[in-house]
């Protein structure tokens, strides 16, 4: 198992722990050196490893990409960010390797959706097993893990497109912050939920999908938009690298997306008027259009790969009508 995740968290403690777990070798890589990645991917035997979808984007609109042999690969999972559909599909149909859509915290609190829970990779790029479910029996055999859609009056979301916070609970979450007690009514529900901080969405009956971060939440004229959604299908244009959305503020519609794209070639980098007509090409809806766009060379990140959205909020200038 390939760790690229430092082990100070639990991206980077539970890789390093599950191949201690399986009688198998952890080999580390931290912090991100791309050459010794794709050497060690390509060269070391390494069966499964952690990305963040970044990476996954970045390996494909690499120029050599077509040469990249990494066929010892069986699977590779994806945390901080939701993959992107075609970055799952093409690792698919490069290398026949399997992409693991994961969602989790420090806190213990996870949710992963493989090939074997969910075959459809189409699916799996926004659909999580809804673990706790009355009657549902999971192919990996997850068991005692609940989980529920509260919100904002703490009434349950049960039916498809309600979004809520996902709360949480089973023996695999924490039980409090050291020294904290103070932090524990905020924390957990009065029947002993975690609460994540994070919105999920009502997918079906058996099936929840991540939304966004609650700070990452764009409201657009009273409409909720899915920063990370912006984020992937942004993504999807070919001239754009890497991209972060986040909202600026605006007098009439009180908040617009703005994106931060790390352009393919920075000397033609894709306008805003390029990408939004490549999203209005496929289909995506007026409201979720990004409207603002700044360029940079990096997208700022921590040392696990989650983009530094505070950073970007201080960068944003005023939105033009």
């Amino acid at each position: 198992m390939l760790v690229t995740a430092p082990v100070v968290n639990m991206t980077g403690v539970a890789t390093w722990l599950a191949s201690v777990a399986v009688g198998g070798t952890a080999l580390l890589h931290h912090p991100l050196n791309m050459p010794l990645l794709l050497e060690q991917l390509m060269h070391e035997q390494v069966h499964f490893t952690l990305l963040v979808p970044a990476l996954l984007n970045m390996i494909l609109k690499l120029p050599n990409v077509d040469q990249l042999d990494f066929s010892s690969v069986r699977s590779i999972a994806v945390g901080s960010a939701p993959p992107s559909r075609w970055s799952m599909e093409e690792f698919k149909r490069r290398w026949n390797i399997e992409i693991m859509n994961g969602w989790g915290q420090t806190e213990g609190t996870a949710v992963f959706t493989g090939a074997l829970d969910m075959p459809d990779a189409a699916l799996r790029v926004d659909h999580f097993p809804w673990w706790g479910c009355p009657g549902v029996e999971w192919p990996t055999g997850v068991r005692g893990i609940e989980m529920k859609l509260l919100d904002d009056d703490g009434a349950e979301c049960t039916q498809p497109g309600q979004v809520g916070e996902l709360v949480y609970r089973g023996p695999n979450v924490f039980a409090g912050y050291y020294r904290r007690p103070d932090l524990a009514p905020s924390s957990f529900t009065p029947d002993g939920f975690c609460r994540t901080g994070d919105f999920f969405i009502v997918r079906d009956a058996h099936h929840i999908g991540f939304f966004d971060r609650k700070k990452d939440i764009i409201i657009r004229g009273g409409y909720n938009v899915s920063a990370a959604e912006v984020e992937n299908l942004v993504l999807t244009h070919p001239g754009v690298q890497e991209v972060a959305a986040v909202a600026v503020p605006d007098e009439i519609m009180g908040e617009k997306t703005c994106i931060f794209v790390v352009p393919k070639d920075k000397a033609q980098p894709p306008t805003l008027e390029d990408i939004v007509a490549h999203l209005k090409h496929v289909g995506v809806a007026a409201y979720k259009l990004p409207e603002h766009i700044e360029y940079l060379d990096i997208i700022p990140r921590n040392p696990v790969g989650k983009i530094l959205k505070a950073q970007l909020r201080m960068l944003v200038r005023p939105a033009t009508t």
